[in-house]
């Protein structure tokens, strides 16, 4: 990841801000909605969606992000990001069964299954735009800037990635928290070995649209 004419000591705060800020959209989006009053507080989605949002457009405003553009490996990551989404879908199922002995999805889904269907639907949306944009920060921001480090480096902070993406499900529960570390090893499978992010976003896109149909079969 190339920074865009920044002074090396410009360079290394746009580093640091977009690295911290990307891993806190989570307890952010839950301050920004804990400062409404109780009566009129907003969901948590669309504040998270927001911070997600804002977070992802600074950091690609100040960084290119080559995992986003088209190459010759784009089909083969967006098939195995459709496998890898499957198979995170198969392991979140058997996580909950063990842990909770019920498949059931976390309660962030819950509100769509009793829901009308334009509300149902704007929650699918919302878990669809959280799919993109988190992938954009997890699999893009955070693993393109590991890449600059050395090896060993490297491969220490992109498996942070991968238990801080988990770790941001804990406001759900730890089942959900233990539950999201599949999808994250998927996504990261889809992307890495290709530098193409769309891999990841197939995956959590088919990771999250099977979630939200489970719930309103449930209803």
């Amino acid at each position: 990841m190339t920074l865009l004419t920044l002074t090396p000591d410009l360079r290394a705060y746009v580093v640091a801000a977009v690295a911290v800020y990307s891993l806190a959209c989570a307890p952010t989006a839950a301050l920004v909605q804990s400062l409404w009053p109780a009566h009129r507080r907003p969901a948590f989605l669309p504040v998270y969606v927001g911070t997600l949002l804002a977070v992802a457009a600074v950091a690609a405003a100040a960084l290119r992000l080559p995992g986003l553009r088209w190459s010759s490996w784009t089909i083969a990551a967006l098939l195995v990001g459709l496998v890898a989404g499957e198979a995170a879908v198969r392991a979140d199922t058997w996580i909950r069964r063990r842990l909770t002995r019920r498949a059931r999805y976390a309660a962030v889904m819950r509100p769509a299954v009793a829901a009308p269907a334009t509300a149902a639907h704007a929650t699918l949306a919302l878990l669809l735009a959280v799919a993109v944009l988190e992938e954009v920060l997890y699999r893009g921001v955070l693993v393109d800037l590991s890449l600059e480090l050395p090896v060993a480096a490297a491969v220490a902070c992109i498996a942070a990635t991968v238990l801080a993406f988990a770790a941001a499900h804990v406001y759900w529960g730890w089942i959900e928290m233990l539950a999201k570390l599949p999808l994250g090893l998927a996504a990261l499978a889809a992307s890495l070995p290709f530098r193409v992010l769309l891999g990841a976003i197939a995956a959590h896109v088919l990771f999250n649209t099977r979630a939200w149909l489970a719930t309103r079969e449930a209803a």
